[in-house]
């Protein structure tokens, strides 16, 4: 067989051969493409997290009143930070200006919520401010039990949390896919 000898001496390789290392080429690439999306998903969570540290206006225990210093205009976003299973849907909140002009406040239609071991943070509210400055926050309904409850103000920027929050998802079920694949194209070259 000196064809055989030749052929290997070469570098040319049985198809066999070749569809084994092509195999193990797409094995390696998506190892590496999970790689790059995981990298993307740390990154996308970080950008996340980044933008709730620094929406922030204020955070304080939960009072009748409470002073707010909005560091910029535009809509807010009141989230209370209870214990699991307490109850903050009969708390109203309105704010006023200096002057005492009230602002209004709306509740939150489909409230987001953040869920930890023991406390749940859940929007509740949000209002528009026209210009910087200190406002009231007023609070009706507080019993004594929820003054343990702390209240967070944040400011709104919608497009902003929602591109983070598609580029985390994407990334995490591109990321999954890819060892899907990978985890595939290995079983099927064997050992």
């Amino acid at each position: 067989m000196p064809c055989a000898s030749l052929k290997s001496g070469l570098g040319i390789l049985s198809r066999s051969e070749y569809t084994r290392v092509q195999m193990d080429t797409h094995a390696l690439f998506s190892v590496a493409i999970a790689i790059v999306l995981g990298v993307g998903a740390a990154k996308s969570l970080r950008g996340l997290l980044q933008h709730f540290k620094n929406t922030a206006e204020g955070e304080f225990p939960l009072t009748r009143n409470s002073m707010v210093h909005a560091a910029t205009p535009g809509k807010k976003v009141i989230s209370i930070e209870a214990h699991r299973g307490a109850n903050c849907s009969r708390i109203v909140f309105s704010v006023r200006d200096s002057l005492g002009h009230s602002t209004p406040v709306t509740r939150v239609l489909v409230p987001m919520t953040v869920s930890g071991l023991t406390t749940v943070r859940q929007s509740v509210a949000h209002f528009e401010l026209d210009a910087p400055g200190d406002y009231e926050l007023l609070a009706t309904g507080v019993t004594p039990d929820e003054r343990s409850f702390r209240v967070h103000i944040h400011a709104s920027h919608p497009l902003a949390l929602v591109a983070w929050i598609i580029a985390l998802v994407l990334s995490a079920v591109g990321m999954i896919g890819a060892v899907i694949v990978g985890f595939i194209v290995a079983q099927t070259t064997g050992p």
